[in-house]
């Protein structure tokens, strides 16, 4: 991966657009598969970075181009694995202070009642 890296960045120097969007999208791929590879054997926390990691490639392969559909689905699907929460503003120590409309929504969580 190390390797794939340095060339991805040769390759942004002087590859194409479709060719810069491929490379960026193939690393993100290798980095899911190491996240997936954790997450199978348990290993959560260890998941977590490469996922990160991948999903700042399926970006960056959407910025290069928007209409790629394999990056968008691989993209959502690391999304579902880690969510991006937004970063709230501390103003002192522990304290966290929020406006309610800036609240995140969407956490999972266990549904009461009946179906």
């Amino acid at each position: 991966m190390d390797q794939s890296r340095g060339l991805l960045e040769a390759l942004d120097r002087v590859g194409d657009t479709q060719t810069r969007a491929r490379g960026h999208y193939l690393l993100a791929n290798a980095l899911l598969r190491v996240a997936l590879a954790h997450i199978e054997r348990s290993e959560l926390e260890a998941a977590a970075p490469f996922v990160n990691l991948s999903k700042r490639e399926y970006r960056r392969a959407l910025q290069l181009d928007p209409e790629f559909w394999d990056a968008k689905y691989n993209f959502d699907v690391a999304a579902r694995l880690v969510r991006d929460f937004p970063d709230f503003e501390r103003t002192s120590g522990d304290e966290l202070s929020a406006d309610p409309k800036k609240l995140w929504t969407d956490i999972p969580g266990k549904p009461k009642g009946l179906p």
